[in-house]
């Protein structure tokens, strides 16, 4: 399981990348690792939560702007973060 500091510096990690990305107007990303301690897959890295609202989403699926975002954290799946929820809000 990655520890506080870790986690705390993959959460700035996933924020700054999506951020570079797709310059959204509102982004939030919580640790939210503490709730899933001795989960078996901790191990391979934290559990994160990411609100964003972007316009370079609008007129985009769920599953499209959940692929873009993902194509930009793909290196830190199972390496850093072992479980990605994504939010998404209109733009605005």
């Amino acid at each position: 399981m990655i520890n506080t500091n870790e986690a705390i510096a993959m959460a700035q990690i996933i924020e700054k990348r999506l951020t570079a990305a797709f310059n959204p107007s509102s982004i939030v990303v919580h640790d939210q690792s503490a709730a899933h301690r001795g989960h078996e897959g901790a191990a391979k890295g934290g559990h994160f939560q990411v609100v964003i609202a972007a316009d370079a989403f609008i007129n985009k699926s769920r599953i499209q702007v959940h692929q873009l975002i993902y194509q930009q954290l793909t290196d830190l799946m199972n390496n850093g973060i072992h479980a990605l929820s994504i939010k998404i809000l209109p733009s605005g």
